[in-house]
C-alpha cells in the first residue's frame, strides 16, 4: 500500500487514526497499540502476504536474541554477534543472492540460475533498525523490551517502507508516555499539513519529472549533450522531491498519531561539500553507519590512512545498501572518495565562498546520481560520455512532450491571457515545470527552521495541495526508495 494511493488516503489512514484514538479515548492503551501494529502488518501484507511473514519472523527472532542476552548475561557478546549475523544473512538472502550469483557467472563463465527471490518491503530499513536495537541493548542503552512495544517499534507503518531508520531512544519513550498517545490538535494540524506538502512533492513534482527521466534513460544513445545534462538534472530533482515527499509524509503521519520520528532530510542540495550533503540526505542512514560501522572500525582514531579506509568502507556499504548492482558500488565509492578528499583538503575548500561550493557540490552529486539511476554501469558511462563528449544537438520534441501535462495544456487552451506565448506548447511547459521545481527547492530553504503554527493560511494551502494531489492520482507510482 502506497501513501500516494486512494485506498491509503481515503480508507487506511482515516481508519487507523479513528481506531487508534477511539481506543485511547476509552483508555484501552495497549489495545490501541496492538490495533496500529495489526494495521502495520496489513500495510506490509497489502503488497504481498509473505512480506508480513518475513517481517514478523524477523521481529520475533531479534526479540528472542534480546531475551537471550537478558537471561544469559555472560554470553551477551555471543548472542549479539549471532543476532547481527542473522540479520546480515537475512538481508543477503533476499537482496544480494542474485547479485552474487550474477557476479560469479560473469567472472567464471558459469550459468548458475538466479533464485528469483523477491525482496520484501522495507527489509533494508527494519533490518538496520533491529541491528541498532541489538547493539544498543548489549551496551545497556535499552531497558524496556516487551514484545508488544518492540513489535510496534519495528513495524510502525509510516516508517516501514522507506525509513527513517529509528533508534530505540527516538520512539520507545514516547510509547511509554500515555500523554503522547492522546489526540493533540496542534500535532494533528502539523501532520496533515506536512502530509499534504509531501504528497504534492511526490505527485505534482516527482511524478511529473519522472516521465522525462524515464524517456531519457530509455534512449541514452539518442540523447544530445544538452539532453543528457537535462535528464541528469531532472533526475536530481525527481529524486529530491520523491524522497523528500516520502519523508514529509512519513513524519506527517506520525505527527497525526501525536508521535515524532527523526528528521531524515534537510535541504541536501544546499550542502557545501559531500560531507555536508550526507549530514542532510538520508540523515538516519548516515547516523546508523557512523555509529555502528565507522566508529567500531576505529573512526578517525587510528591515523589518516586508516580513516580513509574506514570512510571508503562506510560508503561502499552505503552503496550496496541502496542497491545490489555494481553501479551502486561505483556511486558509493565516488561519494566516499569525495569525502576523503574533503577531509584531506578541507581547509582549502572551506576558504572558498558558498556561491562556488554549493553549485560544485550539487553538480558532483548530480553526476553521481547517474550511476544511481542507470540500469547498469554501461548505461551510466554511456550517459556520462554524452554529457562530457562533443557538444551537439538541442532538445528534441520527444523529451519536451513529456512535460505536456493536463494542468498546463488546460491553461493554454482555455485562458487567452497568455496569448501566443502559450502556443509554443511543450517547450514552454518544460520551462515552467523546471522553474516550478527549482522554485520549490528555494522556497523550502526560505521557510526551513521556522516552527510550525496552525494558521488559516496553512489550512488553505493544505486543502489545496491535498485536493490537487488526490485529483492527480491518475496512476500510482512507487516511491524510488521502495526499491532499496
Amino acid at each position: 500500500m502506497l501513501f500516494n494511493s486512494y485506498i491509503f488516503i481515503l480508507v487506511f489512514l482515516p481508519a487507523a487514526l479513528l481506531g487508534f484514538f477511539g481506543l485511547v479515548r476509552f483508555k484501552r492503551w495497549e489495545l490501541a497499540g496492538l490495533f496500529v501494529t495489526g494495521l502495520s502488518l496489513w500495510f506490509c501484507a497489502y503488497f504481498d502476504p509473505y512480506f508480513a511473514l518475513i517481517l514478523t519472523g524477523s521481529i520475533l527472532i531479534n526479540h528472542l536474541f534480546v531475551r537471550l542476552m537478558d537471561r544469559y548475561g555472560e554470553h551477551r557478546k555471543a548472542f549479539l554477534v549471532t543476532g547481527i549475523i542473522f540479520n546480515v544473512l537475512l538481508l543477503f538472502c533476499f537482496k544480494y543472492i542474485d547479485f552474487t550469483i550474477g557476479t560469479v557467472n560473469v567472472l567464471t563463465g558459469s550459468s548458475i540460475p538466479l533464485s528469483g527471490i523477491v525482496m520484501p518491503l522495507g527489509i533494508s530499513f527494519y533490518t538496520f533498525q533491529q541491528i541498532a536495537y541489538l547493539v544498543d541493548y548489549h551496551n545497556g542503552e535499552v531497558r524496556d523490551h516487551s514484545l508488544r512495544k518492540y513489535f510496534f517499534f519495528v513495524s510502525f507503518f509510516p516508517k516501514l517502507a522507506s525509513g527513517p531508520i529509528v533508534r530505540h531512544s527516538e520512539l520507545m519513550p514516547q510509547l511509554s508516555d500515555r500523554s503522547r498517545l492522546c489526540f493533540d490538535h496542534a500535532y494533528f494540524s502539523k501532520g496533515i499539513y506536512r502530509f499534504s506538502v509531501g504528497l504534492a512533492k511526490k505527485v505534482l513534482l516527482a511524478d511529473t519529472l519522472s516521465k522525462a527521466v524515464d524517456h531519457g534513460y530509455s534512449a541514452i544513445g539518442t540523447l544530445s549533450s544538452a539532453e543528457s545534462w537535462l535528464v541528469a538534472l531532472l533526475y536530481s530533482l525527481q529524486l529530491y522531491f520523491d524522497f523528500s515527499g516520502y519523508c514529509d509524509m512519513a513524519l506527517g503521519i506520525a505527527n497525526c498519531f501525536h508521535l515524532d520520528l527523526p528528521e531524515n532530510f534537510n535541504l541536501p542540495y544546499f550542502a557545501d561539500s559531500i560531507t555536508d550533503f550526507w549530514k542532510r540526505w538520508h540523515i538516519t542512514l548516515t547516523g546508523f553507519l557512523t555509529r555502528y560501522v565507522y566508529i567500531p572500525l576505529g573512526g578517525n582514531r587510528k591515523g589518516k590512512l586508516r580513516t580513509f579506509v574506514n570512510i571508503l568502507i562506510v560508503y561502499l556499504i552505503s552503496g550496496l545498501w541502496h542497491g545490489a548492482d555494481w553501479s551502486f558500488v561505483m556511486w558509493g565509492v565516488l561519494h566516499g572518495a569525495a569525502c576523503c578528499l574533503h577531509r584531506l583538503w578541507g581547509g582549502l575548500w572551506n576558504r572558498l565562498p558558498a556561491f562556488i561550493k554549493i553549485p560544485v557540490t550539487f553538480i558532483y552529486v548530480t553526476i553521481c546520481w547517474v550511476f544511481f539511476r542507470a540500469k547498469d554501469l554501461g548505461d551510466a558511462f554511456l550517459l556520462l560520455g554524452r554529457m562530457f563528449g562533443r557538444i551537439h544537438g538541442g532538445i528534441s520534441s520527444g523529451l519536451t512532450e513529456c512535460f505536456d501535462i493536463l494542468e498546463l495544456t488546460y491553461l493554454e487552451d482555455h485562458i487567452g491571457l497568455f496569448g501566443s506565448i502559450c502556443q509554443r506548447g511543450p517547450s514552454l511547459n518544460m520551462i515552467v515545470i523546471i522553474l516550478a521545481a527549482v522554485s520549490a527547492v528555494v522556497i523550502e530553504k526560505l521557510f526551513s527552521g521556522k516552527e510550525f503554527r496552525p494558521t488559516a493560511g496553512r489550512a488553505v494551502i493544505a486543502v489545496i495541495l491535498l485536493s490537487w494531489s488526490v485529483l492527480s492520482l491518475s496512476g500510482v507510482s512507487v516511491f524510488l526508495y521502495f526499491n532499496f
